[in-house]
């Protein structure tokens, strides 16, 4: 996907996905084929193809369904949430920026456990509340990323583009406080 080839990545993350239905579908089993959809999901998306990633997401929820919960089996951090977090992701690249600022509402964000993964929800919903105009919402899911795991906030490119566009758009107060936030993020960049 780094390299500019998500449709190749796409392929490769569902063919093995594929392969592991061979497999008895025990919880390590599930949790890597889900997380290989999860993948080939994202890299469709990078690439505009909707279809594909929609389908990819879809039967990755079937494969967390089978699984039945929340795991971390294989390191992969599998189940349901990751999966609701990765359509409001997938979504938000895919400029379904509506439907990822709904579908984020239904996220259980106390079942995230990992730091890092929270404050990425966060990113991405606070994008696409910049895109719909919704300014307060964005700088909060900012600051909620920022208390969670500050380092995500400058390893994601698209966090520089959510602060600007409140800078440009939001309310004095609102601009004041994106500022602030900048300011923060290229100290510790």
């Amino acid at each position: 996907m780094r390299t500019g080839r998500g449709h190749k990545a796409a392929n490769i993350a569902f063919d093995q996905a594929q392969a592991l239905t061979q497999l008895a579908a025990t919880p390590d089993i599930l949790s890597v084929q889900g997380s290989l959809l999860l993948k080939a999901a994202i890299a469709a998306a990078t690439t505009g193809e909707s279809q594909s990633a929609n389908s990819y997401l879809s039967a990755a929820s079937t494969t967390a369904k089978q699984l039945g919960r929340d795991g971390n089996h294989c390191w992969t951090g599998f189940g349901p949430t990751n999966v609701a977090l990765h359509r409001v992701h997938v979504a938000a690249e895919l400029g379904d920026l509506d439907e990822a600022v709904a579908m984020a509402q239904a996220v259980k964000i106390h079942n995230v456990k990992l730091p890092d993964w929270r404050a990425r929800f966060a990113i991405d919903v606070a994008a696409a509340h910049a895109g719909v105009g919704s300014f307060e919402d964005s700088l909060t899911y900012l600051h909620l990323a920022e208390s969670t795991a500050p380092q995500e906030l400058t390893a994601i490119k698209s966090v520089s583009l959510t602060v600007d566009s409140v800078i440009n758009n939001g309310t004095d107060r609102l601009r004041r406080q994106a500022k602030e936030l900048s300011e923060r993020l290229e100290q510790s960049a």
